[in-house]
Formats: C-alpha cells, sequence, structure tokens
C-alpha cells in the first residue's frame, strides 16, 4: 500500500470517528452512537488522535454569524436597560460550547466517564508533544470534568463486610495496588481494624 493510500486510509479512520462525535452532538440519547465511537477511538494510532483532536477543536465551534445578532444586541443595549440581564443570558447560552453538549452524552453512557478521562489523558500527552492549538478542546473537556469532580457530586463511604456483593467485588477485581484471589481475602482486608 503507498504511502498516499495510507494516509487517505487513516484519514477516512479519523473522519468516522468525528462523525461519531458530531452525531452525539445532534443524537440526544447516543447510545447507539457511543460503543461505536469508544471502539473506533481505541483504533486510533497517535498520529491519527492528534488530527481528531484538531478537527473537534476546530471544527466543533460555535460560528461567527451564529453570534453577531447577540452580539448586535449587547452594543446597542444600556447598562441599565430592564432587558439587560436577559440580553446577556441570551448570548451566555449561544456560546456554550457544542463540545459539551457531547461529553455530557458521553458521560451518561456505561463507561463513558472512563472513556473522557482517558480522552483527556490523549488530549494531555498530544499537547506536550506537538504544535496543535486544542487548547479549546482541552478547556472545555477539563471544565467538564472538574463540574462532574466537584464537591457535593461524589461522596465516600466505608467499604466493610455488609456493604453490597458487587461493590466488593469490583475492588477485588480492580485492586492493581494489591490483588486478591478471592473473596476471603477480600473479607480479611474488610477487618476491623482495617
Amino acid at each position: 500500500m503507498s504511502e498516499e493510500n495510507m494516509e487517505q486510509r487513516q484519514s477516512r479512520k479519523v473522519e468516522r470517528v468525528f462523525e461519531y462525535f458530531r452525531k452525539l452532538g445532534e443524537d440526544h440519547s447516543g447510545e447507539s452512537i457511543f460503543p461505536r465511537l469508544q471502539q473506533q477511538y481505541r483504533e486510533l494510532e497517535r498520529k491519527e488522535k492528534e488530527g481528531l483532536f484538531y478537527l473537534l477543536n476546530s471544527r466543533l465551534e460555535v460560528k461567527k454569524d451564529e453570534l453577531l445578532p447577540f452580539l448586535s444586541d449587547i452594543v446597542a443595549g444600556e447598562d441599565h436597560d430592564t432587558s439587560w440581564p436577559s440580553t446577556v443570558q441570551r448570548l451566555r447560552a449561544r456560546l456554550r460550547s457544542p463540545r459539551m453538549g457531547i461529553f455530557q452524552r458521553i458521560a451518561k453512557n456505561p463507561g463513558g466517564i472512563r472513556f473522557l478521562l482517558d480522552f483527556r489523558e490523549d488530549l494531555i500527552n498530544s499537547r506536550r508533544s506537538t504544535t496543535l492549538d486544542v487548547a479549546a478542546l482541552d478547556y472545555d473537556l477539563a471544565s467538564f470534568l472538574e463540574m462532574l469532580f466537584q464537591e457535593g457530586f461524589l461522596y465516600l463511604e466505608e467499604i466493610t463486610l455488609d456493604s453490597p456483593y458487587r461493590q466488593i467485588e469490583i475492588i477485588k477485581n480492580r485492586d492493581m495496588v494489591h490483588p486478591m484471589t478471592s473473596l476471603e481475602e477480600m473479607g480479611k482486608r474488610l477487618g476491623k481494624d482495617r
């Protein structure tokens, strides 16, 4: 396969993944799209991911012509006008990045938050190794993750022998620091002195 054919094939893969992201912005459920997006994204190589980040940063953005009417209202408005707060609010709503809605839809899917965390890791690594300007994408994703993990949305709970079996099993299967081979071993770790 020639180098040009290889680049075209890679470009098509990136465009396909980008289209899944774009469709998530239009489809409010995302249930049927996310698994395909997840699979296709995992198959991308580092350079392809960089191309995807660039597309998400540059193509999924508020358009200038969509903002002009709101900006005209802002310029024409007066601070003391009773409609000023609603004028400013309409502009704020219009300025909301379309990527934020996509991230919300991804997060609602099983494994969605994990996907976004891995996606952010790839994005950060990409920003370290290239000169591509994808700062807007990174800002949107970081802001979304901050909202998800802010105090009040998360809670800590002690895991004991009385905790649901499912919670205990998840910890047993995923603990990479001190792997466990059985639930009995897990039970020893949940004793009163632990």
